[in-house]
């Protein structure tokens, strides 16, 4: 089990190798139980709204009626998109989420190594991010028996572009795409892509409801 910046490390594990290297230069660790098991006890000690769920409205999007595309943006549109995207009103009484795939590697007091390839991410705002608050979720894993992330009114995230993916080299030449191969109704991950015009950028894989596609001016 490995997220993004995990399977990027076996990725370049095989690279080097491939290359007549006798070993990977990062040699690859799990031991999971040593760096990001609960405390004892566990105990919860931050709010985590992540993990609460909220009543769906009726009208909630059915995940079988969701047209998926992929949205691509280049640097030269970045500064234009309030623009090109206008604010879009939602009832008052709703009660909506982002939430943005944090990783935890390199963060002061969990000593995590760099070879660690495990899954190692939390769903924090960015001013929540601390020790306390990723082993706050640790103690949660276990007091509440591994509950699931909000899914209702929830959309998830994650920037994968800076883990170097576009560098992975096998002696093929360079991907034409690297990436998640779909994506769902409440998650997404950004990707490195160079368009048909030779323009680098990022593309985004999304779900929406064909109304919203139909409504909006990035179709």
């Amino acid at each position: 089990m490995a997220n993004a910046y995990g399977m990027m490390q076996f990725l370049n594990a095989i690279s080097e190798l491939e290359k007549g290297g006798s070993a990977p230069s990062i040699s690859l660790v799990w031991q999971r139980e040593q760096y990001l098991n609960a405390r004892s006890p566990s105990r919860i000690t931050c709010i985590h709204h992540e993990y609460e769920q909220i009543p769906q409205s009726p009208d909630f999007m059915d995940s079988d009626k969701l047209i998926r595309a992929a949205v691509f943006f280049s640097p030269k549109v970045y500064k234009h998109i309030i623009i090109i995207y206008p604010r879009r009103e939602v009832f008052v009484d709703e009660t909506v989420r982002l939430s943005i795939l944090a990783n935890v590697r390199g963060k002061p007091g969990l000593n995590i190594p760099t070879g660690y390839y495990g899954n190692a991410f939390v769903y924090p705002a960015a001013a929540q991010m601390s020790e306390e608050y990723i082993k706050s979720v640790a103690d949660l894993m276990v007091i509440k028996k591994r509950p699931k992330y909000a899914t209702g009114r929830n959309f998830i995230v994650s920037d994968i572009t800076r883990l170097g993916f576009v560098k992975a080299d096998f002696g093929w030449g360079h991907a034409v795409y690297r990436g998640v191969a779909s994506t769902t109704s409440n998650i997404s991950f950004c990707t490195n892509f160079k368009n048909g015009m030779g323009e680098d950028g990022v593309v985004v894989p999304i779900c929406s409801p064909s109304l919203a596609w139909k409504n909006s001016n990035m179709s």
